[in-house]
């Protein structure tokens, strides 16, 4: 399965820069806590490039009563080992690293590791190493996430520099030009014979060419040129009569339709006018 299909709803909220960015991560997790470890996992999920997870304890049964990501034949074993191994299961495509290190003392005795870090993910640390993990980390550069919880109670801080972020997630723009087609596109759409096709050649014709086609025919119908491509459905009787147009157009016999349904879906989009966008002619105003 393609990653598209794979995160199809995530990259709907982020894009494809906000994914691209996910799977570049490498996050840090400092204490193997059942906090740390559920942060984690939403990580995971989504498609990061990979997480480390530092830890100095091993599995207790304390563990197994309160962590879904270790289990009864790893008591003794190194926690981070054990995390790791649960946690890379998750999503395969994840590289999982661990380390055996106290993580209070972790960035402190290995200041050069820093750097390579995307995100650091701090679990229930105590105050007295809160602040020093927090100045060190930033002095690098790297995003810090303190987080604590006791009962109900949760506690989540981010600390990081001063940073500008315009992510303005604007609906994708959609330049038809059905009602001012350039020579090559009238050359493309006329290059489909759509009679002269089997079922199954018909299903690959791309929806802009089957509206592109409705379009004249609903012209003609209307008693309008069929090539006076500035006549577009201006009311919903209109648009509605050239999603009957579209449908026309599905072969009585084919199994796949789905450019049909993507052009019944389009046809609003394809009778809005071509114009120049706003921010466009701010620009020269």
């Amino acid at each position: 399965m393609s990653n598209e299909k794979r995160y199809d709803r995530q990259l709907r909220l982020w894009g494809g820069h906000g994914q691209a960015a996910l799977e570049s991560a490498h996050i840090l997790l400092l204490n193997g806590s059942p906090l740390g470890t559920e942060i984690l996992k939403n990580l995971i999920l989504p498609g990061i490039q990979a997480f480390t997870v530092v830890d100095a304890q091993v599995v207790t049964r304390r563990d197994l009563g309160n962590n879904f990501f270790v289990t009864r034949d790893q008591l003794g074993q190194p926690r981070a080992a054990a995390l790791a191994s649960l946690l890379g299961e998750l999503n395969e495509d994840v590289e999982a690293h661990s380390i055996q290190h106290d993580p209070w003392t972790f960035l402190t005795e290995t200041p050069a590791a820093i750097a390579q870090y995307s995100v650091i993910i701090v679990a229930d640390a105590p105050r007295s190493h809160q602040r020093a993990i927090e100045a060190l980390a930033l002095a690098h550069g790297v995003p810090v996430v303190i987080a604590s919880v006791d009962g109900f109670i949760g506690f989540l801080q981010l600390a990081h520099r001063e940073a500008a972020v315009l992510e303005s997630h604007s609906d994708g723009a959609f330049d038809m030009r059905l009602d001012k087609p350039f020579p090559e596109l009238d050359q493309f759409v006329a290059a489909y014979d759509l009679d002269a096709l089997s079922p199954t050649e018909r299903s690959y014709v791309p929806y802009l060419v089957l509206l592109a086609k409705a379009l004249r025919q609903w012209r003609q119908a209307i008693g309008h040129a069929p090539e006076d491509a500035a006549r577009l459905p201006a009311t919903a009787d209109e648009r509605q009569a050239l999603r009957a147009a579209t449908e026309a157009l599905r072969h009585p016999s084919s199994q796949d339709t789905e450019n049909i349904e993507q052009a019944l879906k389009a046809v609003f989009r394809a009778s809005q006018p071509t114009t120049v966008p706003d921010t466009l002619t701010a620009l020269f105003d």
